[in-house]
């Protein structure tokens, strides 16, 4: 429905956002990048009314829990997998991540669709914190393997592969990525 594709186009600019976006940016100022975001998407649809209400229970949140807390009681009826709950808990992980692993774990945490939404804490965090902020803990067992069943790609180097993706913010918004970068 609307709701799913205006969420796939407000993560995927959240993403894109966190590229470039200044990594010593602590709690609420986090937040900018999501309000940033949601300018990618239409102001007048539900799933904008969705993020502002979100953006501002985690805005008032003094801690992780509290902010899910707040998450949870307003949009409890929404059941995994209908991205309401999930956004609001993306937001809550954006602002109290430690780190990214710390953040995936804390999305996983807050429950609903815990694999789609770990994976894209994990993604969101990875660009907000840059390369080298994931714990060689959680890469050791994959032994740079990639395991996967697609039928036209044939990379299974794990790091060959993050080193070609790591490229694309560059191929994507050439000059404007490079000040970004410097920023850093």
């Amino acid at each position: 429905t609307r709701t799913g594709v205006y969420g796939a186009m407000f993560i995927a600019a959240l993403i894109a956002l966190c590229h470039v976006a200044d990594g010593a940016l602590q709690g609420s100022e986090r937040l900018q990048i999501a309000r940033e975001a949601l300018q990618k998407v239409p102001s007048n649809t539900r799933f904008a009314t969705i993020v502002r209400d979100s953006l501002d229970k985690v805005g008032a949140a003094s801690d992780w829990l509290t902010g899910y807390e707040s998450i949870h009681a307003r949009y409890r009826q929404y059941t995994h997998c209908t991205i309401v709950q999930e956004i609001g808990t993306l937001m809550n992980t954006l602002k109290f991540a430690e780190s990214i692993d710390h953040g995936f774990c804390l999305q996983v945490s807050q429950g609903n669709d815990t694999d789609s939404f770990g994976a894209t804490a994990g993604s969101m965090l990875g660009c907000f914190f840059g390369a080298g902020y994931l714990e060689p803990r959680w890469l050791q067992p994959l032994n740079n393997q990639l395991r996967h069943g697609l039928a036209d790609c044939h990379e299974y180097d794990l790091n060959r592969l993050a080193g070609r993706m790591g490229r694309l913010p560059a191929l994507a918004f050439g000059e404007f990525h490079q000040r970004g970068a410097e920023a850093h």
